[in-house]
């Protein structure tokens, strides 16, 4: 699940993440706590994203490609 625009807000220095499970059970939910801004060319990036894992980012760049 990747939070939409309103699912979120910052505050001060604490994140707030507003969502509704399905059933009963344990959730766990991973969010970055640190803003970062990466300055690099789009080749860099693509290498960046391939690195980290990030096949649904390289797909949507692709997708926007086309």
């Amino acid at each position: 699940m990747e939070p939409s625009e309103g699912q979120f807000i910052i505050k001060d220095k604490t994140t707030y993440l507003y969502f509704a499970t399905g059933n009963a059970g344990t959730y766990v939910v991973g969010i970055p706590i640190l803003l970062r801004i990466l300055e690099m060319d789009a080749k860099a990036f693509i290498a960046y994203l391939v690195h980290k894992g990030l096949k649904h980012a390289i797909a949507k760049r692709k997708a926007l490609k086309n």
